[in-house]
């Protein structure tokens, strides 16, 4: 099958903490694992997925990928693309989420 992304995407499981807002303005949030990213979007392993089509905020801390690197946090704001439930798979269920907004920080 032929990937038809424009943007690469990168494996890099690294933990996600999200937030969001039901339709009555309820907070939610949850926490998991990052599939893969790219400066596009993001899909996130979770048991507690957002609404397909809900505003999202994601936060996550990227590890030092060098010897003499920092460690970088990522502020994404986007929406829930689509949700996915893979039953008994070890990934199980989680969403992707294309990004709108998307700020880094430089971690001392």
């Amino acid at each position: 099958m032929k990937e038809n992304r424009a943007v690469e995407r990168c494996p890099l499981p690294v933990h996600v903490f999200f937030r969001w807002r039901d339709a009555r303005g309820k907070r939610h949030w949850g926490t998991g694992t990052a599939r893969e990213l790219s400066c596009e979007g993001i899909f996130v392993i979770s048991v507690n997925c957002p609404p397909v089509m809900t505003q999202v905020r994601l936060d996550l801390s990227l590890p030092p990928l060098g010897d003499h690197a920092r460690r970088i946090r990522i502020e994404s704001q986007g929406r829930v693309l689509r949700v996915e439930n893979r039953g008994n798979a070890p990934e199980g269920q989680g969403f992707a989420a294309l990004n709108e907004t998307l700020r880094l920080w430089d971690l001392v």
